[in-house]
């Protein structure tokens, strides 16, 4: 769940919202079409609308992992309870032990807390994966508007105020690049004027 949510910059109660087929691993991308409140309803995502999300290698990775453990879980419990009838896997991707969503404040306080302490991290909201994500594209010279739609803001304006600190300026470098008053590049703009 922790490798989704920093590797799609999706919302934690978006992330508790995927069901098995909102993945597509051939095209590598996820469909985000609901959210999972922290009341236990499930909603359309914030900005109101599905978005395809791109899913990294790493991401596409996990998944697959994670599949194959809940699907060996579910053979277990099968043999251990002897059985008859198949059980099938939760519709949810990331069900709890009774094959519902995460409640994602519970999964914030009780593992994602935890296991920031385990790694000698200081304390953080679950939410910093999803900063995380959009900072490290912008970063990596990631386009604002790509950002944006992979974040699922509803303008670019939301992603530009929110990250503007990380999205990287040329300075003095852009305007350099204009040319001097003795190129013919510059004797035709003026020559236009």
């Amino acid at each position: 769940m922790f490798v989704i949510l920093l590797h799609t910059g999706i919302r934690s109660g978006e992330c508790a919202g995927l069901k098995w087929g909102d993945e597509d691993l051939k095209n590598k991308y996820l469909l985000v079409q609901r959210t999972f409140t922290p009341k236990g309803r499930v909603k359309l995502p914030k900005s109101g609308k599905t978005r395809k999300v791109d899913l990294s290698d790493v991401a596409i990775a996990a998944l697959k992992a994670h599949r194959a453990r809940l699907q060996a879980q579910l053979l277990r419990k099968k043999i251990d309870e002897n059985e008859k009838e198949p059980k099938h896997l939760s519709e949810w991707m990331f069900p709890n032990s009774e094959g519902k969503p995460h409640n994602m404040t519970n999964v914030r306080n009780r593992i994602f807390y935890r296991a920031l302490q385990e790694a000698g991290l200081h304390r953080r909201p679950l939410h910093a994966l999803r900063h995380t994500f959009a900072t490290l594209l912008l970063h990596d010279g990631v386009s604002p508007v790509k950002v944006q739609e992979l974040m699922g803001h509803h303008s670019i304006t939301v992603t530009c105020n929110v990250y503007k600190h990380w999205i990287p300026s040329e300075d003095r470098t852009a305007v350099n690049r204009l040319p001097s008053l003795d190129t013919p590049k510059a004797a035709v703009a003026v020559a236009g004027d």
